[in-house]
């Protein structure tokens, strides 16, 4: 049987009904209110205390004031303040140097470098068709000068700056080879840098070193996997020690020639939502693989790491990892200078999101100090290094 309401206990049942949703769009409204009215009262506070401490600089302080140098240091000091380990302010200037060489305007002198014990630059590897190797530099020679300024007087850090220019400009620098004093110039060039290269054992297995993830390590990476498939390899060692930073993406699309149809990375963001960035499609290779880690496989190397042994497809073999697990944003300023900050944590495919913890490998295995030291010089032989023969016994039992 069909019950029919009065027209005024319809009209109070709507009332009561508006009056609910108006409550609950209140609360959300204030709730929204109360946030932004604590951002402003907290900014408040900070543009009130910075005035304080700028007025009294300029009242009492008796030298002379550089007005950049105040804006860049009270920028930077922002940017530490956020507690972010990878936050960064960079000056116009510095900006747009990193702008330059990452769209390829500014080109280095096309060699693995690392700061020796003496406090000069040392030459680990000397790449192929490099204006390095151009100017006849070959591996373990130090850099001693740039532009005739000693490294140790002008600071390692400028002198690395320096040796980045326009191609088709030149530099001159003094090395030392076998307690000699020489000097060259060198003539910048575009080059492709190889950051992947292949090594054909013989016991059978594909030794790839993977030194950093970019567009040209996608290009080798790809070249590098159809020379193995086309050999007789057995199996793959990946070795990802002292591999950092690199591009995420890059990481994914050589993963993907690797790996089944499935997840490759996400991120997670500030309001809690997380986002698939990126999938593999079903193409893999079916070889027995193992990789190689330690304390400096960073960011993008983890990622590869993570996902690789999320799949079953290899086993991790060295120390735990560095443990970047966040994502990093670049936003470029009015006045031209930027900064960089931590803009999502990023996850793997099955593991969970590893910053701060880093990835601890199926097999721990520990290099000797000066082991470590000669690997960071790439001077480290095959005989010396258990953390490969480990790898290569993991490999072998695999198959």
């Amino acid at each position: 049987m069909n019950k029919k309401i009065s027209l005024g206990a319809a009209i109070s049942f709507m009332a009561v009904v508006a009056a609910i949703t108006f409550t609950v769009t209140m609360i959300f409204s204030m709730n929204i209110f109360n946030d932004k009215v604590y951002n402003v009262k907290e900014r408040e506070e900070l543009y009130k205390k910075v005035s304080e401490i700028d007025h009294l600089i300029r009242q009492n302080y008796i030298g002379e004031l550089d007005e950049q140098s105040l804006l860049n240091e009270l920028s930077s000091g922002l940017m530490k303040g956020s507690n972010d380990p990878y936050a960064a302010y960079y000056d116009a200037e510095t900006f747009s140097r990193l702008q330059a060489i990452e769209n390829g305007r500014l080109v280095g002198i096309g060699a693995e470098m690392s700061r020796d014990e003496s406090g000069y630059i040392r030459l680990n590897t000397v790449y192929d068709n490099s204006p390095a190797a151009a100017a006849e530099l070959k591996d373990g020679d130090l850099i001693v000068a740039v532009n005739e300024q000693d490294i140790r007087t002008a600071g390692y850090t400028e002198s690395l700056e320096q040796l980045m220019g326009e191609p088709g400009t030149r530099v001159q620098i003094t090395y030392r080879r076998d307690s000699v004093d020489s000097s060259c110039q060198i003539l910048y060039k575009v080059f492709e840098m190889p950051v992947v290269s292949l090594e054909m054992r013989e016991d059978g297995n594909a030794y790839v070193k993977i030194s950093a993830f970019s567009a040209a390590a996608v290009k080798q990476f790809r070249s590098v996997l159809n020379e193995i498939t086309q050999s007789e390899a057995t199996g793959i060692i990946f070795d990802l020690r002292n591999t950092a930073g690199g591009d995420l993406m890059s990481a994914c699309e050589m993963l993907d020639l690797l790996l089944p149809a499935g997840d490759l990375l996400s991120a997670t963001y500030k309001d809690g939502t997380t986002e698939l960035l990126k999938r593999s499609d079903s193409n893999e290779t079916n070889l027995p693989m193992v990789t190689l880690v330690n304390g400096k496989t960073q960011y993008a190397a983890e990622l590869f790491a993570a996902n690789v042994s999320d799949y079953g497809k290899s086993k991790l073999v060295g120390a735990n990892t560095f443990g970047q697990g966040v994502m990093q944003q670049s936003y470029q300023l009015k006045d031209g200078s930027g900064i960089v900050l931590s803009s999502a944590y990023f996850n793997p495919a099955v593991s969970a999101n590893f910053n701060e913890v880093g990835i601890k490998p199926d097999y721990e295995v520990t290099l000797s100090a000066d082991a470590e030291k000669s690997l960071s010089h790439g001077t480290l032989a095959q005989a010396d290094d258990t953390q490969l023969a480990k790898a290569v016994e993991v490999l072998d039992t695999s198959k």
